[in-house]
């Protein structure tokens, strides 16, 4: 499996993964913004611990951004 292809199980916007600025290599995180809640609750039951090539992944929720409407 690779990381992309265990989230085509939801509709996602972005995926965004983290590099070490150094040497380029996965830090091991990122973050990945689904279409609608209820694709990113699926994500989060399916997909939390899942076994990815021998190393469980997380998958943890977040609250949506803040939208500043002051301007």
């Amino acid at each position: 499996f690779n990381i992309v292809e265990i989230f085509e199980i939801s509709t996602y916007f972005v995926v965004n993964f983290f590099s070490d600025p150094i040497t380029g290599k996965s830090a091991g995180s990122g973050f990945v913004t689904f279409s609608d809640s209820d694709a990113g609750k699926t994500a989060l039951k399916e997909l939390d611990r899942f076994d990815l090539g021998g190393k469980r992944i997380r998958v943890s929720g977040t609250a949506p951004p803040l939208i500043d409407n002051k301007s």
